[in-house]
């Protein structure tokens, strides 16, 4: 049987127009540490940085997931848009520690709109039978953007300065914004009237995304500590390149997506998520004996192939047990949960490392993929047990 065509336009738009907006992302992600040290912020601060950006992207996406199914995508996607290009040029207005924590909560509120928008239009768009090779690809969009914007933003915030990097940014999300005009969504997707109360349980919790939202918290706490901190643990080191460390890590990513989701199709999620767990795992306690740039570029490689491959391995997870009428709550959700996880990350881990070190602070990291592999074991032995009882 002939497979579905995967890469249609309205898959190419949204691709385009996330990767347009996860540069702009990842551009300000590695630069705010430094500029919060710059002008007088510590360790606790670029935490507080993080975990601000992550609560309100919390906040939002109580909101966001029910709207997503009844107000509609493309209304949601632009509302958010919008908050997070105004956020971004907000930036160099300030040059206080508090004012840039407050302008970096308003910007979690666009962020929080505007992810949980792209990811439910990409997995309406991806068909049922390619969904994990799909999302995949859709996941390469993230793997770019952190090959490229990292680099590029260090070379033109020490070239330049930080004016250059919100200009640059400013300039993506604007074409972000650009692009969606051209999608064409489906029915399902079109603006209906907001009914009922949104805060009712039900609309912020969906029963059958739980345990794929605890799998992917417990890879967010990593990502809390790996994104926000290595480049200055790169400072403490003595590592002058850090860049290095998020372009392999990228690199291995896009390598893997490129054929983990089609072998997820075909063989399920097992042979991907616990050796992807496995990697993490090996990434950070590598980064941890980092002195070098070798050693740095082994522990992004082995950091990105973990990460890489079990991101959009979850999301398949959470989506194949939902229904496309439920599939905002569920994702909303879910996303929910990776700001969770890179709220805690950033906050706890930033305080392990103002005590002791970063080295440590990475060493500790490691408990939580390995809390992914035994979790992820007794979720998976409990379905097929349940799916056993049933059959027989």
């Amino acid at each position: 049987m002939e497979q579905p065509h995967l890469w249609s336009k309205n898959f190419i738009i949204v691709f385009l127009s996330n990767l347009a907006s996860f540069l702009a992302f990842h551009m300000l992600v590695p630069i705010l540490p430094v500029y919060i040290i710059n002008i007088g912020g510590g360790d606790v601060a670029v935490g507080l940085v993080s975990t601000a950006f992550s609560v309100s992207a919390i906040l939002i996406r109580f909101i966001v997931g029910k709207s997503l199914d009844t107000i509609g995508r493309k209304a949601v996607l632009y509302a958010g848009l919008f908050i997070t290009m105004a956020a971004i040029i907000g930036y160099p207005l300030v040059s206080i520690v508090t004012m840039v924590i407050c302008i970096r909560f308003i910007h979690g509120f666009g962020w929080g709109m505007t992810s949980t928008a792209f990811n439910t239009i990409a997995s309406d768009i991806i068909p049922k039978t390619r969904l994990a090779e799909g999302l995949g690809f859709f996941g390469m969009t993230v793997s770019l953007a952190m090959a490229l914007a990292p680099s590029v933003a260090f070379y033109f915030y020490y070239q330049s300065g930080f004016l250059q990097v919100i200009v640059i940014a400013t300039l993506l999300c604007l074409l972000s914004m650009i692009l969606p005009f051209y999608l064409k969504l489906g029915k399902t997707n079109q603006i209906k009237l907001l009914a009922g109360n949104i805060f009712k349980w039900e609309n912020i919790i969906d029963k059958d995304g739980i345990s794929p939202s605890l799998l992917i918290v417990l890879v967010a706490l990593t990502q809390g500590g790996v994104i926000n901190f290595v480049a200055l643990f790169g400072v403490q080191n003595g590592i002058s390149n850090v860049g290095s460390f998020f372009f392999c890590n990228a690199m291995m990513a896009l390598f893997v997506r490129s054929f983990a989701g089609r072998l997820q199709d075909q063989k399920g999620p097992t042979i991907i998520i616990i050796p992807s767990y496995i990697s993490m795992m090996a990434g950070v306690l590598l980064l941890s004996f980092s002195t070098n740039q070798f050693l740095l570029i082994g522990s992004g490689l082995l950091y990105g192939l973990g990460q890489g491959a079990v991101t959009p391995a979850i999301q398949t997870l959470l989506i194949s047990r939902t229904s496309t009428e439920r599939r905002g709550v569920a994702i909303a959700m879910y996303m929910s949960a990776i700001d969770i996880g890179m709220a805690c990350g950033g906050l706890v881990l930033g305080y392990v490392a103002s005590l002791t070190n970063y080295i440590f602070m990475y060493r500790i990291s490691a408990i939580f993929p390995a809390l992914g592999i035994v979790l992820f074991s007794y979720f998976w032995l409990k379905q097929k047990n349940k799916q056993r009882m049933i059959g027989s």
